[in-house]
C-alpha cells in the first residue's frame, strides 16, 4: 500500500496446503492477483520451491511456541540457501541460528514497522544484486553428518555396562 514496491513486483507463493486463514488474509489484504496457493505438493517438490524462492518466511509466535523449538523447516530454508524473513521473537533459539549464520532477517511478529523495514531491505538488495543467495556463513554445523557424529561422540562417552 506503502507504493515502496510495485505490486506487479511481487509474487506470494504459499506452498502446501494453506488454511482458510491464510486464504482469508490473502484477500483481505488484496494480495489475490499476486498470490498463488499451490496446495499440496510432495517434500521434493516443496524443497524445489524453496530453492526457487527470492525470499522464504518463517513464522514463530512467541505465545504459542517454546523459545527453544528449532522448527525442521529452518534446517531445510538453510538448506536452500535463499534469503530469509523470521517473524520470530529474537531471543529464540531458530532466531540465534539465523542471525549466527547470517541466513537472514529476523524480527517480532508484533513489530510491524521492522517488518516493512526487513521486506523493504530484502527487496533492495534482491534488486541490487539479481541473486537470490543469502548471504550465510559456514552451514556445516547444521547438516545432518555433523549432527550425527556429535551424536555418535556422546554416545561413545557413555559407560559400557558388562552385557
Amino acid at each position: 500500500k506503502s507504493g515502496k514496491v510495485a505490486k506487479t513486483e511481487v509474487q506470494l507463493k504459499i506452498v502446501g496446503e494453506p488454511d482458510g486463514y491464510a486464504q482469508k488474509i490473502v484477500t483481505r489484504l488484496g494480495l489475490d492477483g499476486i498470490t498463488h496457493f499451490t496446495g499440496f505438493v510432495s517434500h521434493r517438490q516443496s524443497l524445489a520451491h524453496q530453492v526457487e524462492s527470492s525470499l522464504l518466511l518463517m513464522i514463530l509466535h512467541g505465545d504459542r511456541s517454546n523459545p527453544g523449538h528449532v522448527p525442521g523447516k529452518l534446517y531445510e530454508y538453510l538448506g536452500a540457501r535463499r534469503p530469509i524473513l523470521a517473524l520470530i521473537p529474537a531471543d529464540f533459539e531458530a532466531a540465534r541460528i539465523i542471525r549466527e549464520t547470517n541466513a537472514g532477517l529476523t524480527v517480532d511478529a508484533a513489530d510491524g514497522a521492522g517488518i516493512d523495514r526487513c521486506l523493504l531491505d530484502a527487496y533492495a538488495a534482491y534488486k541490487a544484486t539479481a541473486i537470490c543467495s543469502a548471504g550465510a556463513s559456514d552451514l556445516s554445523l547444521y547438516e545432518r553428518k555433523t549432527g550425527a557424529a556429535q551424536l555418535a561422540d556422546i554416545l561413545s562417552a557413555l559407560p559400557r555396562q558388562a552385557g
